[in-house]
Order: structure tokens, then C-alpha cells, then sequence
């Protein structure tokens, strides 16, 4: 992957790390997304890391900017509402 590209897809078995930290923040801050499946996800490096998340059951992707140094997660819905911490 080239810096500030767009990851592949994944199936979503080898989130792991900050990845994790960003699905289990979506679980938390979106009630319709607590118990979905993951389906997929992809990563952009940017200043930080964007995680593109694909749920089953629910229309559209999820992104979560991270910026772990800061502690700082924001998540963007589909509909374009931002959740921060």
C-alpha cells in the first residue's frame, strides 16, 4: 500500500490493534451497529488512520479517523453525522 492510499478490502478476520479499538468504539457510540456482524473493512493512512468500516444488516460504509498519539477517535456515518469522543 502506498502512503495515503486506500487499503483492499479485507474480510475482516485480521483487524487487530488500533483497528480494534476503532470497531469496538463504533459498537459503543452507534447502538445499531452493537451486535453486528463486521462484514468488512480498509484502511487509509492519512494523519492518522481512516478505518472504513462494512456491517452486516446496515446500508453503508462507517469510517473512524484514529489518531491513537492523541487519543483521538471520530466516527462519520453514512448519513454524515460525526460522533466524537
Amino acid at each position: 500500500m502506498l502512503c495515503g492510499g486506500v487499503g483492499a478490502p479485507s474480510n475482516g478476520t485480521a483487524l487487530e490493534g488500533d483497528g480494534l479499538a476503532a470497531d469496538a468504539f463504533v459498537r459503543a457510540k452507534v447502538p445499531a451497529l452493537a451486535n453486528a456482524a463486521l462484514v468488512s473493512f480498509r484502511t487509509q493512512v492519512v494523519a492518522g488512520t481512516n478505518y472504513y468500516f462494512t456491517y452486516g444488516g446496515y446500508e453503508g460504509e462507517v469510517q473512524v479517523w484514529s489518531k491513537s498519539w492523541e487519543n483521538f477517535l471520530q466516527i462519520t456515518l453514512p448519513d454524515g453525522t460525526i460522533i466524537s469522543q
